[in-house]
């Protein structure tokens, strides 16, 4: 995502109170863009189950995976979380392993990460 795509984003969603935005920042350039205060939140799970994941997405919606493929946003996570180190921004790790949560229990434990 260029600069000028993430300063658009970013305008965007300061209209709302709160908002989660899956996926951003997906590079260390992109932490500029984020206001003060706000939480960034890596979700992960085991790489099987990523993969199973994606591949039953890929199945079911319009967005493409090739199994195997490398990922550029997945490369930069590293890059993205040690910039982010010495801002004024909350990191927190969520752990996604298990059974495919639901939407209410999703929002429900991002609320909780926000509150921290």
């Amino acid at each position: 995502m260029s600069m000028e795509l993430g300063q658009m984003l970013v305008n965007d969603l300061s209209k709302h109170e709160r908002v989660v935005c899956d996926g951003f920042p997906a590079a260390p350039e992109h932490l500029r863009l984020i206001p003060p205060g706000s939480s960034i939140v890596l979700v992960f799970c085991e790489e099987a189950m990523r993969e199973e994941r994606l591949n039953q997405r890929a199945l079911d919606t319009s967005r493409a995976w090739t199994p195997g493929m490398t990922s550029e946003r997945d490369g930069l996570v590293g890059d993205v979380f040690s910039a982010a180190r010495g801002l004024p921004l909350t990191l927190s790790v969520f752990d996604n392993s298990g059974p495919m949560p639901s939407g209410l229990e999703i929002l429900s434990r991002l609320g909780r990460i926000a509150r921290v």
